[in-house]
């Protein structure tokens, strides 16, 4: 239950990091915000400060700012490049706090959990491998031939691993139960050991923090990258490659459950990720749809009429309506099938 809290929780957190990002670019650009709502349909609560109006709302699926002053993407002639700036500011900002935000997270996951690293702990012996008639679970390994491993010094790289696979011989000492244990194991060359080891983390120093940081959320944008082409492909099944809201939670709540909190910091930062980037696609309606309209009206003096932007917004407004029924189908897939 906890699990499930924490992860309705932190979608909650993305959507609301992002209409405040829109919310405070718009009052420091000098723009009137009406209302500042986290979810859609009939308000639950509400309350009004100065000139804005702060709700929350009965679908708990977005939320929205209420500017006037960008309440459609017709600009009027002669449109000044500061008066342009801020729009295109205000726009951008709500992804740009999702993207900050994911950094952010990555960086306190990293400095107060640490990364994850396979420790020299025996999670599990399979059965039918040479290490079941010696390695019992929470035997803590202290050498392997001649690899000394206390502290991890050198689980953190493959050496070890390579020399259980490929050796026919391993003299394995470990401590089981305060006390250390020696013995030889027998075992063809090339083969597992037979044994899962548990999970460590190591924190990252402060004067490492910037570079770890980088380093991660690089190679989130790269995975991230990857499951794009891999939708994109021809072969790809939409209800194994595309989540809805309970898709979403589901993995927030799987991961949370199997890699606790380290888990959840890890995919909020992804999906924080995922949902900057999806609001800069130009898709009408979308934060990248408004600012490549707003783009075009600013280019061409305003020559964009008004029924043509209406028509395009309607058209993106339909394909984000398809995007959801398949989200919301493949979820339905993912629980019938149950995985």
């Amino acid at each position: 239950m906890v699990s499930i809290l924490l992860a309705l929780l932190a979608l909650s957190l993305m959507i609301f990091l992002h209409e405040l990002g829109h919310f405070v670019a718009a009052k420091l650009c000098g723009m009137q915000v009406d209302e500042f709502a986290i979810g859609f349909g009939k308000k639950l609560l509400s309350k009004k400060f100065g000139k804005t109006v702060y709700s929350l709302r009965s679908i708990p699926l977005g939320g929205f700012n209420a500017i006037p002053s960008l309440d459609n993407d017709v600009l009027e002639k002669e449109m000044t490049l500061k008066t342009f700036s801020k729009r295109f500011l205000v726009l951008f900002a709500g992804s740009g706090s999702n993207l900050v935000s994911a950094y952010v997270c990555v960086a306190c996951m990293l400095l107060f959990i640490g990364t994850p690293m396979v420790s020299t702990t025996v999670a599990s012996v399979s059965p039918g491998y040479a290490a079941e008639a010696y390695l019992e679970p929470n035997d803590r390994i202290l050498a392997v031939n001649s690899y000394d491993v206390r502290g991890d010094k050198y689980f953190f790289d493959d050496t070890v691993s390579k020399e259980i696979r490929d050796s026919s011989s391993l003299a394995v000492m470990v401590e089981r139960d305060g006390t250390p244990v020696s013995f030889n194991i027998q075992k063809e060359a090339g083969k597992p050991l037979g044994i899962t080891y548990g999970m460590t983390y190591k924190p990252v120093p402060v004067t490492k923090i910037i570079w770890a940081t980088n380093n991660v959320y690089g190679n989130m944008m790269t995975m991230i990258s990857d499951g794009m082409k891999k939708l994109a492909a021809p072969d790809t099944s939409l209800a194994k490659s595309v989540a809805g809201p309970i898709g979403v939670t589901q993995s927030m709540y799987r991961v949370q459950g199997e890699l606790g909190f380290f888990g959840l910091c890890f995919v909020f930062s992804v999906i924080s990720i995922n949902l900057g980037l999806f609001n800069l696609l130009p898709i009408p309606v979308l934060d990248g749809g408004h600012i490549f309209l707003q783009s075009i009206q600013f280019v061409t003096n305003g020559r964009l009429k008004e029924a043509h932007v209406k028509a395009i917004n309607y058209t993106g407004l339909a394909l984000l309506g398809c995007l959801f029924v398949i989200g919301i189908y493949a979820d339905i897939h993912r629980l019938m099938m149950g995985s």
